[in-house]
């Protein structure tokens, strides 16, 4: 059951289309390679093609507890430092990654009406005085016509086309991906349920894996959250 604690967010992160780091306090001492939990836990690193960066203490005692994890084939290449001031028992790691930059969207043209600041009331009355209402044409065809074009004539005298040129300085938002956003919908749907699990300060679910009431679309991304670290995807 321990192995099966991490093999499922391992799992779900080693499929994923995207750069991803898994970092946080995993209570595994990877400093002692002569413990049993240790070898597991390093064997299921391997089995995902998975690498742990930490290489030095993270905790009072010596021991190597905060992890940070990415894809053996990652172009993030974490550069981790620590420093050993801290009130809490475990340090201040840091992790600096290689990220590039998000190429910004080419500019682009909009058309648009101001719709809303029409004035109604001077809309109706030049429809009124129009050819369309004081003499509108026998045949289905010629009406129509007149039908048509009035109402484009009153369109653009009352709102007219409006173009402008966008050209976007910084893309928003460009790390809030839909496994983000899938994440968001299922603390907040998890936050208003009469069953819901222990949410940890970070916003992950201490007891996601005992419930098995989770509704659709949900199921999917219960698999990707782990107990205690975190899970962070690009």
């Amino acid at each position: 059951m321990w192995g099966l604690n991490f093999a499922y967010p391992f799992s779900f992160a080693a499929t994923t289309p995207h750069e991803f780091i898994i970092t946080g306090d995993f209570n595994v001492h990877l400093d002692n390679h002569s413990d049993h939990a240790t070898s597991q836990f390093l064997s299921l690193l391997s089995s995902f093609n998975l690498t742990q960066h930490e290489n030095f203490p993270t905790h009072i005692h010596n021991h190597i507890l905060d992890l940070v994890i990415t894809s053996s084939d990652s172009s993030l290449a974490p550069s981790l430092s620590v420093t050993y001031c801290s009130p809490s028992d475990h340090f201040p790691n840091f992790t600096k990654l290689s990220v590039d930059r998000t190429p910004l969207p080419p500019p682009t043209f909009h058309s648009f009406r101001r719709l809303h600041s029409v004035d109604i009331n001077t809309f109706l009355c030049d429809l009124q005085c129009s050819r369309l209402i004081t003499n509108p044409p026998n045949l289905l065809g010629s009406l129509l016509i007149a039908y048509n074009t009035t109402l484009y004539f009153l369109l653009d005298k009352h709102a007219p086309v409006i173009t402008i040129f966008s050209s976007r300085k910084s893309k928003s938002n460009p790390w809030f991906t839909s496994t983000l956003h899938a994440f968001k919908l299922l603390f907040v749907d998890l936050k208003t349920s009469e069953n819901a699990p222990t949410l940890l300060s970070i916003g992950l679910c201490s007891n996601l894996f005992a419930t098995n009431s989770l509704p659709q679309p949900y199921s999917n991304v219960q698999k990707a959250v782990l107990l205690q670290p975190s899970l962070f995807i690009f």
